[in-house]
């Protein structure tokens, strides 16, 4: 037993789940408090999972999202036992958080993320194809572990040692620095 790093709720489905030193648990709930364990993925990563979250790919599949300090990220299909189905491979240092977005290009919509980490590195992965369509390096001067999507759903907020950093999800650029001195 290792710390608890990550959680996330499924909220639909009365569970969470829980990530660890490589370790995730799939946990269920009623309105009574009582929790039970439900199945255990004793290798899901081969070293701390630092962040977990849900994403709708279509009506027919829920992925969670997990990034670990093992520099990958997996993608795990909740209606198929939690099968893992893609993993996505490309930073070369611990990863630190992930966000979901819907960009528009050619006139449809296309789910992505963007991978933050150590590296100092942006990552933004086309889920439809499973790529990596973009890299920032250096996008900040130290190790990134922070990054929100605004609610206009075209803003991009990163934080890293003394600064905070704002990118425009469609041109993959920065538009304003926020530093400490």
């Amino acid at each position: 037993n290792s710390a608890v790093y990550s959680l996330c709720a499924i909220p639909s489905l009365n569970t969470f789940v829980s990530g660890s030193f490589g370790e995730m648990k799939i946990w269920s709930y009623d309105n009574t408090n009582d929790i039970n364990e439900v199945k255990v993925i004793k290798s899901a990563h081969d070293n701390y999972i630092t962040k977990l979250k849900t994403i709708t790919y279509n009506i027919k599949q829920l992925l969670l999202v997990s990034c670990s300090e093992d520099f990958l990220i997996k993608l795990w299909d909740v209606y198929l036992s939690y099968q893992c189905v893609f993993v996505l491979k490309g930073h070369s240092d611990n990863i630190g958080n992930i966000i979901s977005y819907s960009s528009n290009s050619d006139n449809s919509s296309h789910l992505q993320l963007v991978s933050c980490s150590s590296d100092r590195s942006l990552k933004f992965w086309d889920i439809p194809s499973c790529e990596c369509i973009s890299t920032i390096d250096n996008a900040h001067t130290s190790p990134i572990y922070a990054i929100i999507l605004l609610r206009d759903g075209n803003t991009i907020v990163t934080g890293a040692y003394r600064d905070i950093k704002i990118w425009n999800t469609s041109q993959h650029k920065c538009d304003i620095v926020f530093s400490e001195k």
